[in-house]
């Protein structure tokens, strides 16, 4: 679309994160769903070459600016505070 700026948004997961991320699991689909018609070219999950353990996320969601990516994952569930 004209106009449109991609960010490219990766997130590493920690050692011993699998447990808080299924705590967050539905907190996590609820702050990506306001985002997910219009925003999102693409969001998932990384995974260890043999697939076998979550590494963490990448989006790629049009956003506006840079502050506007801050401000985006700054609410983000898994984002430390």
């Amino acid at each position: 679309r004209e106009g449109q700026t991609m960010w490219f948004i990766r997130g590493y997961a920690k050692s011993g994160i699998e447990e808080k991320r299924k705590a967050l699991h539905d907190a996590h689909l609820a702050y990506f769903k306001p985002y997910d018609a219009a925003q999102f070219l693409t969001r998932g999950g990384t995974l260890t070459d043999d697939g076998g353990t979550w590494t963490g996320s990448v989006l790629i969601i049009d956003l506006p600016s840079r502050a506007a990516v801050h401000e985006f994952t700054a609410i983000e569930c898994f984002c430390p505070t």
